[in-house]
């Protein structure tokens, strides 16, 4: 199901709870569904901005969205760069700095756990959503 983009700050400053299957497959679906439906415009997604505050948030790649679970950043480049970055849920253009690349873990939507290293828009774009979980706005 298609749900609201959440503005609510008080919201979005929470800190998300570990996702756990058994109780949350709706919400990973909702995500995907509602990431979908702004996809011209969305490269990433976070469940809290669905006011679901669980460690869950998609991004997009290619033509669909890889699903990631209790995400981690297990390192960080130390070269950080400025981005310029925009949000569903925050309004206009805001400047962040962000990690070159990071180390990351997670689960994938079959219940797989992944370590990669990602780069340039990638890793920032993790970086953001990340963010999310931790209750950090643009």
């Amino acid at each position: 199901m298609i749900k609201s983009i959440i503005k609510d700050e008080p919201t979005l400053r929470k800190k998300s709870m570990a996702f756990n299957e058994n109780i949350h497959k709706q919400v990973e679906i909702d995500l995907l569904d509602t990431a979908k439906a702004h996809e011209d415009n969305c490269a990433g997604l976070a469940a809290i901005q669905i006011a679901e505050p669980i460690r869950l948030f998609v991004i997009k790649n290619n033509n669909s969205f890889r699903v990631y679970r209790n995400p981690t950043i297990l390192q960080k480049s130390a070269e950080t760069y400025c981005a310029t970055e925009r949000c569903l849920s925050v309004e206009g253009s805001h400047t962040v700095r962000r990690h070159a690349w990071v180390k990351v873990s997670y689960e994938s939507s079959n219940n797989k756990r992944f370590f990669k290293t990602l780069y340039g828009f990638e890793a920032e774009v993790f970086q953001h959503e990340f963010d999310h979980l931790e209750g950090i706005l643009i």
